[in-house]
């Protein structure tokens, strides 16, 4: 018996040895070259790849498109999976790895039809773009084939990667796109019901124009108290309490990604330079969403002037051959999401498989297509669309709408990023804003003169009316959206009097200057006010300074919740319930900060998302009701 104990733990050991070994095989094998000498046909000249000793490259080369080719080769042996997943995302092909599990998020997102969008977009590409990423794509393919063993996550799902395409760099913009935009219209859909079933006053209360929190940049309004509604508007009381047992529902818009970035003038600084910050909040990843890089190559500014090297330094998207955010040197920049309005729905009249126009009745259009499931049998799929966009369906009113978006133009995406590599001010970098293909975002931009600017980032539609927050009638459809908004005709500020600009996924601008950028679900002002705060009180701006607002972990916002759970906690109510009494004093005693160790912070914090879920649910149950 010993001893047949004794052979079965040698031979459990054997196997979890021999696992381990060919585990550590396959991983060690997957990792990146460092200390190599790669020789191939697709580079015109030799480029030179260092890496820090966190690991960080410099790429050095003799043109844009050599530089573009090694940061391809770097991003697939240090990123590949992580690319692979952004390109199928968007794709809705992400059940040709995962399986069934994913199916049903494919099926949402073939609608989009991305990846026919993103081999349009190429197609629009000017030469020298397409020729640096068709570059990118030839070093993604050979960084990838030059590892020894193929990534290990393609060995624990037992598949092989696939080559990367131009086309597929397009689609992971479109997957930054379904992160920071709205991209089913579900905040027009919501205030479009909330006005149906109630009036404008209740939808103005629920979503006003501004609040106190808000701190814009141009234009700033006064703030104007909403009215509360009066009962014949809307009156929860009509209803027991026990109608709004068991809430269910989420928040619209739920979970903003919050970014801030800000720039000082020169006239704060030692050295009369600009000072711009950026950090860009997305969603927690392993890998992180950005690559760290270094791009230097030389460049002519124009065809008779002498060359120049560039030596920008920033942030990259694995998927991209450009910089998305960083430094050249000359200039600085950074971008927070705009949460403007970039999706428009248009409520459809149909009939007999035909919608409505001002020009008659017009077929409605079925497309069809495959999604290949690993290990299952391929599912055909139909989609619905018009001539505005595809067709959806509000599960609030079962009404159907045609949905409008700006990623569904394929104008909308390109690589005019590249261009601010080599900007050398605020006034160049200001021209190009408007022309990058990106999901529109807030850019703030400072010199080496001391100058700084803020414009919208990315394409904006030019509507031929006032921008709207809730569904458009088919009758008022056609011409809303003409073109793209004049680069000139962008809101923008540069070297504004107060010397300093903020942003922080808040709003803005206010008046004409916000009008052709819209609503599409602004974060609070509470961060972008702070932030403001902090920066009128820097007469003379650093580095470490900017760094220190940055770690600023002080929630000012919830300060207000915390005087309200005092107030209602009192003496007389906390009397005999040592559980009130024990809450009541971890949030007496809270410092302020949204510091991990802090449990008045944690109380103050769940008690506000727990009441604000709860409101929000009670008022969508309510209303709900009401539309039957």
């Amino acid at each position: 018996m010993y001893s047949k104990m004794k052979k079965s733990f040698y031979l459990l050991l054997a196997s979890v040895s021999l696992i381990t070994g060919i585990s550590y095989i396959i991983l060690r094998s997957s990792l990146p070259l460092l200390d190599d000498v790669i020789e191939t046909s697709a580079l015109e000249h030799t480029v030179k790849i260092d890496r820090d000793s966190s690991g960080i490259p410099s790429v050095k080369g003799q043109s844009r498109a050599d530089v573009a080719f090694a940061t391809g080769f770097l991003h697939a042996q240090d990123r590949f999976f992580q690319m692979d997943l952004s390109r199928r995302n968007s794709a809705g092909e992400l059940s040709e790895i995962f399986g069934t599990r994913a199916l049903n998020y494919d099926k949402k997102q073939r609608r989009h039809r991305f990846r026919k969008i993103a081999m349009e977009a190429v197609n629009l590409l000017p030469s020298e773009h397409k020729q640096i990423l068709s570059m990118y794509a030839k070093g993604v393919n050979e960084g990838l084939n030059a590892l020894t063993l193929k990534p290990f996550e393609y060995w624990l799902l037992g598949i092989t990667p696939e080559p990367w395409k131009l086309e597929d760099s397009f689609l992971t913009i479109f997957s930054m796109y379904l992160d920071l935009n709205d991209s089913s219209g579900v905040l027009d859909s919501t205030k479009g019901f909330i006005l149906k079933t109630t009036s404008p006053e209740v939808l103005s209360f629920l979503s006003p124009r501004n609040t106190r929190w808000d701190s814009t940049l141009i234009q700033e309004s006064a703030y104007l108290k909403p009215t509360i509604p009066n009962k014949q508007q809307i009156d929860l009381r009509e209803k027991e309490a026990k109608f709004y047992a068991h809430l269910t529902g989420q928040i619209v818009p739920d979970g903003l990604i919050g970014s801030n970035n800000w720039a000082v003038s020169g006239k704060l600084t030692s050295n009369q330079s600009a000072i711009v910050e950026n950090d860009m909040h997305l969603a927690l990843r392993v890998p992180t969403t950005w690559y760290r890089a270094q791009l230097i190559y030389p460049y002519k500014s124009s065809p008779s002037s002498p060359e120049e090297n560039t030596n920008i330094t920033g942030v990259t998207l694995p998927g991209l051959p450009n910089i998305v955010v960083g430094s050249n040197g000359h200039i600085a920049w950074g971008f927070t999401n705009s949460y403007g309005n970039w999706t428009d729905l248009i409520k459809l009249k149909t009939a007999n498989n035909q919608y409505f126009t001002n020009q008659g009745k017009t077929q409605i259009k079925t497309w069809y297509d495959t999604i290949e499931v690993k290990g299952e049998a391929p599912v055909e799929v139909s989609y619905q669309t018009t001539h505005w966009g595809p067709i959806t369906t509000s599960p609030l009113c079962r009404c159907k709408y045609a949905v409008t978006w700006t990623a569904y133009q394929p104008s909308a995406t390109n690589l005019n990023l590249l261009k601010l590599e080599t900007a050398h001010n605020v006034q160049q970098a200001m021209v190009i804003a408007p022309t990058v293909g990106i999901p529109p975002q807030n850019f703030t931009v400072g010199d080496i003169d001391g100058n700084i600017g803020w414009s919208i980032a990315g394409r904006i539609p030019k509507r031929n009316k006032t921008v709207s927050s809730t569904p458009i009638d088919w009758s008022k459809a056609d011409g809303y959206w003409s073109h793209w908004l004049a680069p000139e005709d962008y809101p923008k500020i540069i070297n504004p009097k107060t010397e300093r600009i903020w942003t922080a996924n808040a709003r803005v601008a206010t008046g004409t200057a916000n009008e052709s950028i819209g609503d599409g679900g602004y974060a609070l002002g509470a961060r972008q006010q702070q932030i403001k705060q902090k920066l009128s009180l820097l007469s003379h701006a650093t580095e470490k300074e900017m760094l220190n607002i940055a770690l600023d972990n002080k929630a000012e916002y919830l300060n207000n919740w915390r005087q309200l759970i005092l107030g209602a906690l009192t003496k007389e109510k906390r009397k005999n319930h040592p559980d009130r009494e024990l809450f009541f004093k971890q949030v007496k005693n809270w410092s302020g900060a949204a510091a991990t160790d802090d449990v008045g912070y944690r109380l103050v914090r769940e008690f506000y998302d727990n009441l604000n879920l709860k409101v929000l649910q009670s008022i969508g149950r309510y209303l709900l009701n009401k539309s039957i």
